[in-house]
């Protein structure tokens, strides 16, 4: 069984996580405590950053999202996460990169620049770093590192109002699509979900001024982050849970690689209305052959199906070696 080193406090490990879950990859996942960081990743690793992979055999330690999730989907390749057309690829790792580089900012700046959610921290640092200590207290002390990193993000006094209207754009944009979309790119998660987890879930949904934020602009967004849990199993084997109803779903994808739900699931089908034509209930599963979409989330952009290729490598090959916040 893999074993996951994280924290549910930590912006990154939501989105291993939830791959995992996904995937139905068996594990089991361990708080990154001071010990655990002091014997098991920083000798494994070399770096002092969470989430980390262990393989069953306990001699591989996978370090880095990205890294983690190629590392798992060439040995696990059922139901992948990368789109097979080319226009769906790109989209997926651009919100992914998107996720992962950027809007860290703003789930940084609402972590740690609201002082109502300090309590809340605290407790969930100290309860990470000496589980057997006093929460809060420990907490303040690894909690400092991390706000003090604001200003090497670009958050100051000048700039949050703006970073403050820039995502609450992107909320709503997201949102209104989340109203119709039960995914990014349809019926199944891709890459550019799990990389929406991250600053989304941990920062964004669970800290108290931005998670009431979340409740009151994007409510489609939090139906997502539930559906991302993925508590139940994936939407591939015939049905699928959404909001607490059990939905069938088409077992296999139409064009451009997304499932789409059977007509006769109301709910579902209200989220991709206008993208196929209805059939009378009770007809089996099937396929419906869908234009792939020339415009996502305001953004224009045009399929050229006849050129087109599919690149196999990744964006992981680039070797990016980024920071790991909390």
């Amino acid at each position: 069984m893999y074993t996951l080193l994280g924290a549910e406090v930590s912006l990154y490990t939501g989105k291993v996580r939830a791959y995992l879950r996904y995937k139905r990859i068996p594990f089991t996942e361990v708080v990154a405590s001071a010990e655990v960081y002091r014997t098991v990743i920083i000798p494994k690793t070399g770096v002092s950053y969470i989430p980390v992979l262990l393989t069953p055999d306990g001699e591989t330690a996978v370090q880095d999202t990205t890294d983690i999730i190629d590392f798992l989907e060439r040995r696990f390749p059922t139901n992948p996460i990368y789109p097979a057309t080319p226009c769906q690829r790109l989209v997926s790792l651009l919100f992914e990169v998107y996720a992962d580089e950027w809007l860290v900012i703003p789930a940084m700046h609402y972590r740690w620049s609201f002082p109502e959610n300090l309590d809340f921290i605290y407790r969930e640092f100290g309860r990470t770093n000496l589980p057997d200590a006093s929460a809060s207290a420990q907490g303040k002390k690894v909690a400092a590192k991390f706000a003090g990193s604001l200003p090497f993000l670009g958050v100051s006094d000048q700039t949050k109002a703006a970073i403050e209207e820039w995502f609450e754009t992107f909320l709503g944009q997201l949102d209104a699509h989340f109203a119709q979309h039960a995914f990014l790119l349809g019926g199944r998660p891709t890459l550019g979900d799990f990389g929406l987890m991250g600053p989304l879930y941990a920062h964004i949904s669970r800290d108290p001024y931005p998670g009431r934020l979340l409740r009151a602009k994007a409510p489609h967004v939090v139906q997502w982050l539930e559906r991302m849990q993925f508590n139940h199993p994936p939407a591939l084997a015939g049905v699928c849970r959404h909001n607490g109803e059990t939905l069938r779903v088409l077992p296999g994808p139409g064009r451009g690689g997304r499932l789409r739900p059977h007509p006769a699931c109301p709910r579902v089908a209200r989220l991709h209305r206008g993208r196929g034509q209805g059939k009378p209930p009770g007809l089996p599963l099937h396929r419906v052959d869908v234009p792939a979409p020339t415009r996502f989330l305001g953004i224009s952009f045009q399929v050229t199906r006849t050129h087109a290729r599919t690149h196999t490598h990744t964006h992981t090959q680039r070797k990016r070696r980024r920071r790991r916040w909390c």
